[in-house]
């Protein structure tokens, strides 16, 4: 972790497993928000340099492949998703993401185990989980999430392909559409958030 001004390192981090997602937690911009493929969001403090709290993820899905902090920095939203082939053990017969994959457009194109998953809030200040949102049609992994200026809506891009977009004031899906062939990897607001752009394994930027 580095400063701009002064431009210095200000903490490095040693981690075992392996990290797959990041963020920081609004207003309290010195905890780093780390997910780790063994099970655990980890909130660091970058100024005592230690850890200042590890969340369990939710049970059958131990990659924490998604975080992000609600405006008001009360509540953390996290997705994670089941473990992926490669790491569940060494047969040659398991598939990794070093296997050639079927073709995108392809009809026979079958859901990767590592595409289930969950979407699970947590309150900073309780310090439990909350509740884990809907993921409708069926669990998937949300690869990207963001909130809107005020924390009542939350979008969200999930490995089915779909955007779902939340409120947050009822924790329940307002709408959802499928906006790619493949996996979605980034959603944003647009400023004045009346559009979503989104970014998704075929190569396509959409809004």
């Amino acid at each position: 972790v580095w400063s701009f001004t002064p431009n210095q390192t200000k903490a490095t981090l040693h981690c075992k497993s392996q990290l797959l997602c990041m963020g920081w937690a609004n207003r309290v911009d010195r905890l780093l928000l780390l997910g780790t493929s063994t099970g655990k969001l980890r909130l660091y403090d970058t100024e005592t340099k230690r850890t200042y709290c590890d969340v369990e993820s939710e049970p059958g899905y131990p990659r924490v492949v998604s975080v992000t902090s609600s405006p008001n920095g009360q509540l953390l939203v996290y997705g994670c998703a089941a473990m992926v082939q490669s790491d569940i053990g060494s047969s040659p017969t398991a598939k990794s993401y070093a296997d050639p994959l079927p073709e995108i457009h392809s009809p026979r194109r079958k859901r990767r185990p590592e595409c289930t998953g969950a979407l699970v809030c947590w309150d900073v200040k309780a310090m439990k989980t909350e509740r884990s949102l809907p993921l409708d049609p069926a669990p998937t992994a949300v690869n990207c999430s963001a909130f809107n200026h005020n924390g009542n809506l939350l979008v969200t891009g999930g490995a089915d392909g779909m955007i779902r977009l939340f409120d947050m004031t009822q924790c329940d899906v307002l709408m959802g559409w499928q906006a790619h062939v493949g996996e979605v990897y980034c959603v944003q607001f647009s400023c004045d958030e009346t559009t979503v752009f989104s970014i998704g394994e075929d190569g396509k930027l959409n809004v």
